[in-house]
């Protein structure tokens, strides 16, 4: 079974995390940090409620908590767990309210799959649960008649809100209907051997997944996705199909944030976790079958990179988000634990906050409730989840009382 603490790089030093620590989180440009989540565990992911009201955090110990944004009533939700459970929970989505309740999809490394059910006052419970067992395709026999959990690592919701896809250690992707109940349909292509050319699907673990944004209006685009994982590839898939439509090759992405779509270019932005020079590599988010374009010994070239500053340590990301509208792009990492916003047209650096303790994992961004042409964003930091106010119309807000 995969060791999930192989999924995170080494921690600082604690010469360098006390550094970190007394000098606190510098802020530059136009973000300011306005608040801070203190946690007993530490946070790997966060989203923000569409509401603008939440902010969900999976923490390491597989608790998850909703935690009202500052200035809000709403009460603090902690969502248990089986007692015998402490696996991390490794990937969160809202499902937007169509009623008086509302739902959010957690999934965890212990296999476990879970749609929360709650309300404004305060009450939640489970709606519904599934566990993934692992898969071998290859054939491989099972571990002494012991049945091993897939250890699910990301999700992606749909943009019409009726499915969600999952990813994990086992390579195999599952598509589950959130309105049914039965369990995830596997997207395994009729023959699968790792020596084909035409390669459709993952050899190693999938780390984050995403749908196409497009697909809420466009029709022909409400069931396209697109996956990245640790065999070095990204993919684009059909939802109702079992094989991926194509595939590009020389991608590093480790994080279920490390993979956006930009719905207006119709582009793919990868974080680059290995290269010690770049940011970011940018693809084409194609929506149709490239069968002539599968050859997996080849690498692709991606159609721009985002280089690192050159006159700061690399980072290895984690996080690649677009913000509300598409204009900006989030990068998140380790090494150089630092957040860092840039315009996505020009590529010059909008905000930053950098001299983290930690490295960043995971982030989410939404509209400010009070002024729409401001964004949050939330971000994950150890035992800390930081909210940075955004405004790109003033270049020095964070000198701003």
């Amino acid at each position: 079974m995969l060791n999930f603490k192989s999924l995170l790089p080494p921690s600082m030093t604690t010469a360098e995390r006390q550094s970190s620590a007394e000098t606190g989180p510098t802020c530059t440009g136009s973000g300011k940090l306005i608040h801070i989540f203190g946690l007993k565990s530490e946070a790997l992911t966060v989203r923000l409620a569409p509401e603008k009201d939440y902010c969900a955090i999976g923490q390491c110990d597989g608790r998850l908590l909703l935690l009202p944004i500052p200035n809000k009533r709403n009460k603090c939700l902690r969502l248990e767990l089986q007692a015998d459970e402490a696996l991390p929970c490794t990937d969160l989505a809202f499902i937007p309210r169509r009623s008086e309740f509302r739902r959010l999809v957690s999934v965890y490394a212990s296999g476990f799959i879970r749609i929360w059910q709650f309300y404004d006052t305060g009450k939640v419970s489970l709606w519904k649960s599934w566990r993934e067992t692992e898969v071998k395709p290859d054939g491989e026999g099972d571990d002494n008649g012991v049945t091993q959990y897939n250890q699910i690592l990301c999700l992606g919701l749909s943009p019409d809100n009726k499915r969600f896809v999952t990813g994990g250690s086992d390579t195999i992707i599952r598509v589950y209907d959130i309105p049914g109940r039965s369990n995830g349909r596997l997207l395994i292509p009729s023959i699968r051997t790792d020596n084909t050319v035409a390669q459709n699907f993952h050899t190693n673990r999938v780390t984050s997944l995403v749908y196409h944004p497009r697909g809420a209006k466009d029709v022909a685009l409400a069931h396209i996705f697109f996956s990245a994982s640790w065999d070095g590839t990204v993919q684009g898939w059909d939802d109702r199909t079992c094989g991926s439509l194509w595939l590009c090759a020389g991608t590093n992405v480790a994080g279920s944030d490390g993979l956006c779509v930009d719905p207006v270019r119709n582009l793919l932005i990868s974080g680059s976790f290995k290269h010690d020079k770049v940011l970011s590599q940018v693809w084409q988010a194609r929506t149709s079958d490239d069968s002539e374009n599968r050859n997996p010994m080849n690498t692709d070239k991606p159609l721009s990179t985002i280089w690192q500053d050159s006159n700061s340590p690399p980072v290895q990301i984690y996080v690649v988000r677009a913000t509300p509208g598409n204009e900006f792009l989030v990068f998140g990492g380790t090494n150089c634990n630092m957040i860092k916003l840039i315009q996505s047209a020009t590529m010059r650096q909008l905000a930053s906050v950098t001299n983290l303790p930690v490295g960043v994992y995971s982030a989410d961004t939404c509209v400010d409730a009070i002024d729409k042409k401001r964004f949050l964003i939330s971000f994950t930091n150890g035992k800390r989840v930081y909210l940075l106010l955004v405004d790109p119309r003033h270049p020095n807000f964070s000198e701003t009382p």
